[in-house]
């Protein structure tokens, strides 16, 4: 287990903000399109989000929301994630729209993905104020599972509206500003 949490620091350590102060920011959301100015940033080390709890063998669990990604009014979070322990993690973003999703088929992270993609840029997704994800973890194995535990790193960003000749110089493309996907839709 040690090994997999040095893994998961190590990837933190190679995780670079999308935003850094005083960049300007697109914020889109399934519900609207927030221009908002970078104030502040902090890195997020890894932590344990969320324990799915106990899974009988080859079955899922339900949707359960990840409460420990909330964020204060006017941030967003930019996180990666990993299963520590032996079952398949799917993500939902707001409005129930998976995150790796083919067309009827829904895409899990198992745990050694740490060691195909060691800095688990392939599980990167981002998150905006309240709106959190939601996770389904699936047992694929002949034996229970006595948890279903969920590390997560990233950043948390604290922003501020912009306004005025600012706001309309980024619609225009003269300021440079950064998409940021907060919803599960592309």
């Amino acid at each position: 287990m040690s090994d997999l949490m040095l893994r998961a620091y190590k990837a933190s350590r190679a995780m670079e903000p999308i935003a850094l102060l005083d960049y300007y920011v697109r914020i889109i959301t399934y519900k609207d399109l927030y221009f908002r100015k970078v104030t502040f940033y902090e890195s997020i080390p890894p932590f344990q989000a969320l324990d799915v709890g106990a899974l009988l063998a080859q079955t899922p669990s339900g949707l359960t929301n990840v409460q420990n990604l909330d964020l204060n009014d006017g941030e967003f979070g930019q996180w990666r994630y990993f299963p520590l322990d032996n079952a398949m993690i799917r993500l939902f973003l707001p409005r129930g729209v998976a995150k790796n999703q083919l067309k009827w088929l829904q895409v899990g992270v198992e745990r050694s993905i740490i060691y195909r993609d060691p800095t688990l840029v392939s599980t990167e997704f981002y998150t905006w104020q309240d709106e959190r994800p939601a996770v389904q973890g699936v047992n694929f194995s002949d034996y229970a599972l006595g948890a279903c535990r969920i590390v997560t790193f990233g950043y948390r960003f604290h922003t501020e509206e912009v306004t005025g000749d600012t706001l309309e110089k980024i619609k225009r493309g003269d300021i440079p500003c950064t998409p940021v996907q907060c919803a599960g839709m592309a």
